[in-house]
């Protein structure tokens, strides 16, 4: 299975990458690569995802089988990321990772 992780490289989305890389899916991250360094077992896409045309520009070209946003905080935003990626994914799955929740 292709699977990209909205954000991925910490905390939930380094578990979720750990464990798909594991079950041998194949992964691609798109963040903006400030938190850390890009992981060299995925595919890195670069984009903020509160820029709709760079988040456009990021998956142009490129389809998944499943999306999971472990960094969406804000519901404008992963609407954005919804609608940018409508056409890229058969699945799309937010996952809510505020604190204290």
């Amino acid at each position: 299975m292709r699977i990209l992780i909205l954000g991925g490289t910490v905390f939930l989305g380094r578990a979720l990458t750990d464990a798909a890389l594991a079950a041998g899916h194949v992964v691609s991250h798109l963040n903006r690569c400030q938190s850390s360094g890009p992981d060299p077992r995925v595919e890195c896409l670069r984009a903020d995802r509160t820029d709709e045309s760079a988040l456009r520009s990021a998956v142009a070209g490129k389809r998944w089988d499943v999306v999971v946003d472990t960094s969406g905080y804000l519901p404008g935003v992963v609407s954005m990321a919804v609608k940018a990626l409508r056409a890229r994914r058969r699945a799309f799955t937010a996952i809510e990772t505020t604190p204290g929740r």
